[in-house]
């Protein structure tokens, strides 16, 4: 295996232990050898535990779904060093959003590219209280901030009220979760979801709704302020923001 990878890098040999271990010694050492994308699953480090990521659904994934893919194949294989059994979870999920993927890098794009949102199914797959919901919300569109943000809510009703929130909200934004995470007030919390809920409020407005919580002492100001949010403003801080 080393006689085989010192050829074309010193750095691919790293991981020939890792081939050696894999069950998919071969096809890892052709990935190695040949520059392949998934290479990079045979030099991934193991875990402080000493357990490896899952080479071989590594490679398979990477296979199977091409090279724009291989840190998001990368990100479920790592699993395997913590949570074996999240690993077939997150790539059926990997393969379901390759259905709906695309290549759009721009600031809430609404929709998903593997190459730069690669650890989506695998916080899915390991940190959602429900998984279905989480992949659900993956799925909608547009694609919301809140599907990854929303497994950050430790409280695993809060999380579901969360998820419900977003599949209302239809928004690309985590203001979901930004308002069942950082106010304390239920009765704020409530508002800042009925406002991103509004079908009067639009895309560039519902961005601000957790602002008129921030900006505004009393519910009368911060009813107004969401008022002003369904309206196009140049400047929703300057239009909207309480005196």
């Amino acid at each position: 295996m080393l006689e085989g990878a010192l050829g074309p890098s010193l750095t691919k040999a790293d991981g020939c232990a890792t081939c050696y271990n894999s069950n998919k010694a071969d096809a890892c050492v052709a990935c190695l050898t040949s520059d392949a994308p998934c290479a990079s699953c045979a030099l991934q480090l193991p875990s402080g535990n000493g357990r490896s990521p899952d080479v071989a659904s590594c490679i398979d994934c990477s296979k199977r779904l091409g090279p724009r893919y291989a840190q998001s194949c990368l990100a479920c294989a790592a699993l395997g060093s913590q949570q074996p059994q999240q690993v077939s979870k997150c790539l059926t999920c990997l393969d379901r959003m390759s259905k709906v993927a695309c290549d759009s890098t721009g600031y809430l794009s609404g929709c998903w590219n593997p190459a730069t949102k690669y650890s989506t199914c695998a916080t899915c797959a390991s940190s959602a209280s429900s998984y279905d919901t989480c992949v659900s919300c993956l799925l909608a569109k547009p694609l919301s901030e809140n599907c990854e943000a929303c497994t950050t809510i430790t409280d695993s009703s809060k999380q579901a009220q969360c998820y419900k929130c977003s599949a209302a909200a239809r928004h690309p934004g985590s203001g979901c979760t930004d308002c069942l995470s950082y106010l304390s007030d239920a009765g704020q919390a409530q508002q800042c979801i009925e406002c991103l809920q509004s079908p009067k409020i639009g895309t560039e407005g519902k961005q601000w709704c957790f602002g008129c919580q921030n900006w505004c002492k009393d519910k009368q100001g911060r009813t107004q302020c969401e008022a002003c949010l369904g309206t196009k403003h140049a400047s929703y801080t300057q239009a909207c923001a309480c005196k």
